[in-house]
């Protein structure tokens, strides 16, 4: 009225506790299951936990993670995780998977960081873990360590400010990470270093991405402290994690456009390795790799059909269904 004003407030809490059920197909590391628990708001404080569980053929892993966004209303974060994890990594020797070794992780790692918004968020902490190998099925040379105790000092940088997380069309992704061993006891002294980078760019229906890795470690007294790679979401024409070594060059561009609205098709070309030690590098050594193939995001996560080839004429055909993690 003349005289007088409504205002109406419409006020929805959210719900203080989230369960979330997963399931992924991947036709070389078949089906994968996650179940993770989260309340959101411990005593009042805005303190998240989440327990979360992994299940694999290659991978088990359960995590407890005490995680505060804010630290009295300012930017920055601190987090605890504990973790027990267990993976099976494939051994190949001449392409033909050979045998595989299970690995024990379990431990703890303290974080504390700063969030900007639309920047990403910068972490520094530190990591206790104990590495035991429970299936050793092929000696490595020079790389024999069944069981051993690492203390970790890491520093951490993560930005994501792409607009869609299945179909980015503008953006970048930057994942930078340096770890540093505190214990020289245990494990000879080494340091770690990873750098990986996604940029999309879009004009008119057609995206364009540039991708970029590199690692480096200097010394590694397990082998599954080396970095990884090879399968459909890594390097075509490779089984899944079928390369490894201390240094990794991986140099990637795609194209993605769409044949109809809820269809896509994909092309992606690599070029990279991975080298035991620094002076082994040559960029002759570059490996090839060509992946091609169709998308369909869909409600229970996207679907995709690739076929992958390398520059020595090995094909395989890759087949995924729902989100990885």
């Amino acid at each position: 009225s003349d005289d007088s004003l409504d205002i109406i407030f419409d006020i929805v809490q959210k719900p203080n506790g989230v369960i979330s059920i997963g399931l992924n197909y991947q036709s070389e590391k078949n089906v994968s299951a996650m179940v993770s628990a989260k309340y959101m708001n411990l005593f009042g404080s805005g303190i998240i936990n989440n327990f979360s569980s992994l299940l694999s053929d290659y991978h088990k892993k359960i995590n407890l993670d005490i995680v505060a966004p804010k630290i009295f209303e300012t930017i920055l974060t601190n987090s605890l995780s504990l973790y027990l994890d267990n993976e099976k990594f494939p051994l190949y020797e001449k392409t033909e998977k050979i045998s595989s070794n299970m690995v024990r992780r379990y431990g703890f790692n303290a974080n504390f960081g700063v969030q900007i918004k639309r920047v990403g968020l910068t972490t520094i902490g530190v990591k206790f873990e104990t590495v035991d190998v429970l299936e050793n099925t092929k000696v490595i040379p020079n790389i024999n360590a069944e069981k051993y105790n690492v203390a970790r000092m890491i520093g951490r940088i993560i930005i994501d400010n792409t607009d869609d997380f299945d179909l980015p069309t503008k953006g970048h992704k930057n994942d930078i990470f340096y770890e540093q061993s505190l214990d020289a006891n245990e494990l000879e002294p080494f340091s770690k270093f990873s750098a990986i980078t996604s940029n999309y760019k879009s004009f008119g229906d057609y995206t364009f991405s540039l991708n970029f890795q590199f690692g480096y470690l200097t010394s590694a007294k397990s082998k599954f402290e080396q970095f990884y790679f090879g399968g459909q979401n890594s390097f075509p024409g490779l089984h899944y994690k079928e390369k490894s070594g201390n240094l990794i060059l991986i140099l990637g561009s795609g194209m993605r456009a769409p044949i109809t609205s809820d269809l896509f098709f994909h092309i992606n070309t690599y070029f990279g390795n991975a080298w035991n030690i620094p002076s082994d590098f040559n960029w002759m050594d570059l490996k090839l790799g060509i992946k091609a193939g169709f998308f369909v995001p869909t409600p229970i996560g996207p679907i995709s059909a690739d076929f992958g080839t390398d520059i020595e004429g090995r094909n395989m055909f890759y087949f995924s269904v729902g989100h990885r993690f």
